[in-house]
Order: C-alpha cells, then sequence, then structure tokens
C-alpha cells in the first residue's frame, strides 16, 4: 500500500509538471494527517525529483495552548526529516476583530501572505500545500452552493502559480493509511469537528445525506463535473486571453486600459471572463472579485454606460468611460478611493466613481417640491445654498447639523446608527456646498438649508444610480439593467 501511494503521488507531481530539478519546494505543514503525509513523501522523493525541502507553519492562535502544541510538534517532526521549519506565531482571531473579517477568511489572508513572504524570504519556487480529493470535492460543493461559474466548478486545481497539491488525487482515508504505514503521528485539530464551520457541515452532514438520498456515487459525480468544468474553462480563458490582447490599448504599473468598443462585440460571457483575467493581470489575483461587480461592468461597456467602482479592499478601480474600459491602482491602497467631482447648477452631472448621475434644477416652490420623501431627491431653499456645491464622499470628522438639532452630529455616527454596514459608508453620495455639507443621501440633511415658508425658490438635486437602460423592443439584446 505505502509503496502504491508513492507511486500515485510521485506520477501525479509528473504529469502536472509540478517541479523541476534544483527547486527548492516550502512545504506548508498544519501538523495534520494530510499535510505530515505530504511532506514525508516529499522527503521520500526529493532525490528522485531532484528538489530540495523547508516547511512552514503557522501558529494562528485559534486553540490556545493546542495551536502550540501543533507548531512544537510540525517542528519536531520536520527536524527528524532535516528538513529546515519556518514558524510564525499570528493572532489571527483579534486581526479579524480589527479588520471586520470573518476568522476563516482572515486566517485564508494570513496564511496565503505567510507562505509567499516565507517562500520569497529563502528563494523557494514553489509551494506545497496538502489538500486532498476529500477538499477537492468539498470545495466543488461549497461552489456550486454559493453560485460560482465555471470556474468554481474546477474545484481545486493541481497547480495554481507557485502553488502545488502533490496529494490531490488521494483521499484522507489514504493519507491516513500512509501515515499509519509508516508510523507518522499527527495532529487532530478539535475545530474539524465543530459545525460551526460550513465546510464541516458540508463534509459531516451534506454530502452524507446527498449519498445516501440522491445518489450513492455524490463523490465520483462531483468529480466528474470538475473534470468536465475544467477542459471547458481552459478553452473560454484561452478565448479571453486572446481577446484582452487583441483590445488591450495600454499597460503599466498603474492602468490597463482596453478599447471599450471592440470589448462590446464580444459575447457577454466571453466579456465577462476578459474583464476577470484584465483585473487579474492587473491585480495579480481575482480573489473576492464578486460576479455582481463583474457583471456591472460588462453589461456597461455592452450599453455604452459610465461606470465606476473601486474594488473591495480599494487597491483597484474599473471605470467604463466614452470608448475605453480603464483598471487603474488607488494611490494609497491603505484608504479608501475619494471621490470630489463638481456639480453643474441646474444641470445634469455624471459620476461614474460612485455609479451616479446628479440632475439639479431651480423651481419655484409648490406643493409638489416643499417637501420630499425620496431617498434620492433633496429640495433644499436655493437662497441659503451657498455655490458651488460637489458631490463627493465621506471624510474623516465630516458633520452636519441635522434639523431640529442645535449641534452638528458626525456622519460616522449617523451612518452607525442607520445600520450601514462599515463596508458601505464609503460609498454613500454627499453633497456640500461652499459651507460644508448640506446633505448625506438617503439619510439626513442640513438644517441651514431646509424649505420654510420663507422660501421663494428651491434647488432640487436628483441622484439617479447609473447603469439603467431602457428596455429595448427585442429585450434580449439589450439588458434592462446593469445594476
Amino acid at each position: 500500500m505505502n509503496d502504491l501511494l508513492l507511486q500515485r503521488i510521485s506520477d501525479h507531481i509528473s504529469v502536472h509538471s509540478m517541479v523541476s530539478a534544483g527547486d527548492l519546494v516550502l512545504a506548508a505543514v498544519s501538523g495534520g494527517k494530510d499535510s505530515c503525509a505530504m511532506l514525508h513523501a516529499l522527503h521520500l522523493l526529493s532525490e528522485k525529483l531532484g528538489i530540495r525541502l523547508a516547511v512552514a507553519h503557522l501558529n494562528h492562535s485559534f486553540r490556545g495552548d493546542e495551536s502550540d502544541a501543533d507548531a512544537e510538534f510540525v517542528e519536531g517532526f520536520s527536524g527528524q526529516l532535516s528538513v529546515p521549519c519556518f514558524v510564525r506565531k499570528v493572532d489571527v482571531p483579534g486581526a479579524a476583530r480589527r479588520l471586520h473579517k470573518s476568522s476563516q477568511e482572515a486566517a485564508r489572508e494570513i496564511r496565503r501572505q505567510f507562505l509567499l513572504d516565507t517562500a520569497n524570504g529563502i528563494g523557494a519556487a514553489k509551494i506545497a500545500l496538502g489538500h486532498t480529493q476529500d477538499d477537492h470535492i468539498e470545495t466543488i460543493l461549497l461552489n456550486v452552493i454559493r453560485g460560482a461559474g465555471t470556474d468554481g466548478l474546477r474545484g481545486l486545481l493541481p497547480v495554481a502559480g507557485r502553488f502545488i497539491r502533490p496529494i490531490l488525487q488521494l483521499t484522507t482515508q489514504e493519507t491516513a493509511e500512509y501515515c499509519a504505514s509508516n508510523r507518522i503521528a499527527f495532529r487532530e485539530d478539535s475545530s474539524n469537528r465543530s459545525l460551526r464551520y460550513k465546510r464541516n457541515r458540508v463534509r459531516q452532514e451534506l454530502l452524507p445525506e446527498l449519498a445516501t438520498y440522491y445518489n450513492p456515487d455524490i463523490r465520483g459525480a462531483l468529480l466528474r463535473l470538475s473534470e468536465i468544468a475544467g477542459p471547458e474553462s481552459g478553452v473560454l480563458d484561452g478565448i479571453a486571453n486572446r481577446e484582452l490582447e487583441e483590445w488591450t490599448i495600454s499597460q503599466d504599473s498603474e492602468r490597463l486600459v482596453l478599447d471599450a468598443n471592440g470589448l462590446r462585440s464580444l459575447d457577454v460571457a466571453i466579456l465577462r471572463r476578459v474583464i476577470r483575467q484584465a483585473i487579474r493581470s492587473a491585480r495579480g489575483h481575482i480573489q473576492d472579485v464578486e460576479f455582481e461587480t463583474v457583471d456591472r461592468c460588462a453589461r456597461s461597456i455592452i450599453a455604452g454606460i459610465r461606470f465606476g467602482e473601486a474594488l473591495k479592499p480599494g487597491r483597484l478601480r474599473l471605470l467604463v468611460a466614452d470608448d475605453r474600459f480603464e483598471i487603474s491602482s488607488i494611490a494609497n491602497p491603505s484608504q479608501p478611493l475619494r471621490v470630489s467631482i463638481p456639480v453643474a447648477v441646474p444641470g445634469i452631472t455624471t459620476a461614474p466613481e460612485l455609479r451616479l448621475q446628479v440632475s439639479t434644477e431651480l423651481a419655484k416652490v409648490g406643493p409638489l417640491v416643499s417637501v420630499s420623501t425620496n431617498r434620492l431627491m433633496l429640495v433644499a431653499d436655493a437662497g441659503k445654498v451657498k455655490l458651488p456645491i460637489q458631490l463627493r464622499n465621506r471624510r474623516p470628522g465630516d458633520r452636519i447639523q441635522p434639523p431640529g438639532m442645535t449641534g452638528r452630529r458626525k456622519v460616522q455616527d449617523i451612518l452607525v446608527d442607520r445600520k450601514v454596514p462599515a463596508s458601505l459608508r464609503d460609498d454613500v453620495p454627499l453633497i456640500e456646498d461652499a459651507e460644508g455639507l448640506i446633505w448625506v443621501a438617503g439619510h439626513t440633511v442640513a438644517e441651514r438649508i431646509c424649505v420654510t415658508e420663507a422660501t421663494r425658490c428651491a434647488l432640487i438635486v436628483r441622484l439617479e444610480p447609473m447603469g439603467y437602460v431602457e428596455p429595448a423592443e427585442d429585450s434580449r439584446d439589450v439588458p434592462h439593467s446593469v445594476l
């Protein structure tokens, strides 16, 4: 059994050209049976493959003394194999709270960065991950549940850039058998049994339920789905890459510019993939890039509508304007994109960065304009508004005096009271005049510009989300909405 499994691992590495002779391979080892089996197998195969090994272990501090014991175990196991080991301890729960992310999301990001930093520091060409066929199947099912596209149906890739998965074809049962036959001790992570985590629920509840009541060979069915989707996705990637090259006008470290007119000729399925590939080219990865963002961008290009959006976190900005589609870097990635756009009075102003169109007009006060309940319309006393006005998003320390209050309130506190998620607060449109803020759109206006019985002329400001297209007679050709 041991020789058979070792040969399968060797064949898998060879088929996917995972390593080259002379490579230093950094093995990510948690201390569990999968990663320990992987490290041991790579150690036995290292002479045959012509590679050198190092180990990396992240002590994520989730389980206190248990996490510390994991780190000590990995160091000891690495020492037995005479493989250098690099360990870092990080307070991931604390980092998750500071970053307002889930603990699992924060752990993934911190672990990935730790592995890349370590690999770069020691000159490792490849980073080996101990994912198995079980992880692959669970990933496919999780991607189906969240509504992933064709790429998501591929599951885990044997090779993804510098990351390789040498035991992806083995099941966890087989890695347990490998450890047993080689008398390899390993650590059991108690959190793997917790149903707090979605992956654990898929493993312990959903897959057994599907196998019992729907398809006894559900694992095989999901593997076939991956085998079908993988090559098809690869074909589409090839087409998208050729189109990306065809319609690229210019690219440097700060900006990638594409010809929107050329992109407009593409089928929406290919266009979405071109946009994803463009983001990958500019950013290095497409992690956390949501389908909705890509789709809004694609439909704006097709319909010839101005569009702007900062990727979260805001390191890049997508902009569709006139005949160009641009992906540009934001000067200070630690700060949100700052937008400030002069507004014509009267007139129409487009603000693609906030995906808004602003229309303004002056009108005599009457029963139809004296009161507004529309969250996207401001009716102000024109005589009290000090021109010029501009549309912008919030700044630290922004304050406004709501109606009926004697003092000013922080915009931050108003948005918190209104339960606006932290991730969306920088997207709330603000209007200010020469004396300060007069409107936090959808939430409050400034007391000083409110319409009264003495008002004779009103300034009406309307915000309209950009991207709406009136349905054409043949609605198959023009999207109804790109929002």
